[in-house]
């Protein structure tokens, strides 16, 4: 989506998702401050939809126009960095060993798994005998959160998945960046993890 029409593309989305975000999540002091939003993320676009979605996200998160300014004057050049990004504010968030259990999951099923699977999948350890309820995720609706929107829950069917394919190979690549080489993994590893897992018969 390099052409001018792909940039006119783009260029729509972005004041359409913005336009929405504006009625609660994206709040910003003043509203001439968009515009510099609009134009920043048109910009880093690159023919990027899905780079714009996940920038939305961020600047969405921040509470002040000086935060959301410094966001907007350091965007990702790319996916991979996007992905980096939202793989360290998840570890900020202290959210990463679910969203670590989640990625597994969702890369080795042999098929999409529901909501309500995934919740079961992640809260069972290695060598778990009995089904501990303190380990359940209380709220269904925070799991994309959790995985800072890489994956989502389709609403029809209720299932989990990546955002993207490309999510999807960027986690088992070898990691950049030495603190976030807890998100990454080998599919066969995590495969085999799953094999062992005691719920595994009902999934």
């Amino acid at each position: 989506m390099t052409s001018e029409h792909g940039n006119s593309d783009i260029q729509t989305y972005i004041e359409d998702i913005l336009e929405k975000k504006e009625t609660g999540e994206l709040i910003v002091g003043q509203q001439q401050f968009l515009a510099e939003i609009k134009n920043a993320l048109l910009d880093g676009a690159q023919g990027m939809l899905l780079w714009v979605y996940f920038q939305i996200d961020d600047i969405c998160a921040r509470k002040r126009d000086a935060d959301i300014r410094r966001v907007i004057k350091d965007l990702p050049k790319d996916l991979p960095e996007t992905y980096k990004r939202i793989l360290q504010r998840i570890e900020n968030a202290g959210t990463s060993l679910i969203a670590k259990r989640v990625f597994q999951w969702a890369s080795a099923a042999k098929r999409p798994l529901s909501v309500e699977e995934m919740r079961e999948a992640i809260a069972v350890e290695l060598c778990q005998l009995f089904r501990d309820p303190d380990l359940v995720l209380n709220d269904l609706d925070q799991l994309s959160l959790c995985c800072g929107n890489l994956i989502t829950i389709d609403e029809g069917e209720r299932v989990v998945q990546f955002a993207h394919h490309t999510v999807r190979q960027f986690l088992p690549a070898e990691a950049s960046t030495p603190s976030l080489s807890k998100f990454h993994f080998q599919l066969q590893d995590a495969d085999h993890y799953d094999s062992r897992n005691i719920f595994i018969g009902t999934l």
